[in-house]
């Protein structure tokens, strides 16, 4: 549900975060130590059928971000939060 997954080469250098939201679960906080660092992905329903996203990413890694509409973004290391 919180949509961490190893990249096209199996690893974390870079991964996939594709989330699976749900307005019934309310929230969902999924973390994965990865040999890069710990990996999160924490979603709350905001109502209107909206999510607030938090992801954190691990120093030396990048995610293909996929988002409920289906377009990809590159995010590098760092933390980000938004609106899906």
């Amino acid at each position: 549900l919180g949509g961490i997954r190893p990249g096209e080469n199996g690893g974390f250098e870079k991964f996939i975060l594709k989330p699976t939201f749900y307005a019934e679960l309310g929230y969902v906080n999924t973390e994965y130590k990865s040999p890069f660092g710990e990996i999160k992905s924490t979603w709350h329903h905001i109502g209107n059928n909206k999510f607030k996203w938090s992801f954190v990413l691990p120093q030396g890694s990048c995610a293909d971000v996929i988002l409920p509409n289906g377009k990809k973004e590159i995010y590098k290391s760092g933390e980000y939060t938004i609106t899906v």
